[in-house]
């Protein structure tokens, strides 16, 4: 079987483009259920005071968030992984498994029967997909758990593609890894998260 290696890296200037463009996406969705709530509660309160929320962290993100420079190179040998100073070196073996993060777990939404609740599942599905458009697929490497700690903590090591090359970074992974479907078991309990 050929071995499959892969490189690149996410600039601080795309790493900030991606969170601004992202911001949106999400906040229409968000807004979407605040609106909802706002007049079930028949409080327009709720929704100004999402509004002001979402208004301050846009700013934050604009203005004071550091976003620091990743690079990705996957070979033969394993995974070097940095972000800013920081860069770890991981062999191969060090994983048990790795999965593709998604914000929905189940992707069907026609299995619920309340539509109000089917229609909100099909925006955050909706809401995913222009994500992944915007910003690429996460990845998440399982580790194993090898030491005595280990045992009390899932830990994943965080891999995020660009938008144009998540269809071969998850090729390149699954040249070295199982690929396992993301459960609502996956990320419960005590998870630590490396490079995320």
């Amino acid at each position: 079987m050929e071995k499959l290696s892969l490189q690149w890296d996410m600039t601080q200037q795309e790493a900030k483009s991606r969170t601004l463009q992202s911001i949106p996406v999400v906040a229409n969705v968000l807004a979407g259920l605040a609106l909802i709530l706002a007049i079930k509660e028949k409080s327009w309160m709720i929704f100004f005071v999402f509004v002001g929320i979402l208004a301050m962290f846009y700013i934050y993100a604009f203005v004071f968030a550091r976003f620091k420079e990743r690079k990705f190179q996957l070979s033969e040998t394993g995974i070097i992984i940095s972000k800013g100073t920081r860069q770890k070196i991981y062999s191969w073996d060090e994983f048990d498994c790795f999965y593709t993060h998604t914000f929905v777990v189940n992707r069907n939404a026609k299995q619920v029967r309340d539509f109000r609740i089917r229609a909100a599942v099909q925006d955050i599905i909706s809401t995913s997909n222009q994500l992944t458009e915007i910003s690429g697929k996460t990845y998440y490497l399982k580790k194993k758990k090898l030491s005595f700690w280990d045992k009390f903590f899932k830990t994943f090591v965080v891999v995020y593609s660009e938008p144009d090359n998540s269809g071969q970074v998850e090729q390149v992974l699954a040249a070295y890894l199982p690929h396992q479907p993301l459960e609502m078991s996956t990320e419960t309990g005590m998870v630590k998260y490396e490079f995320k």
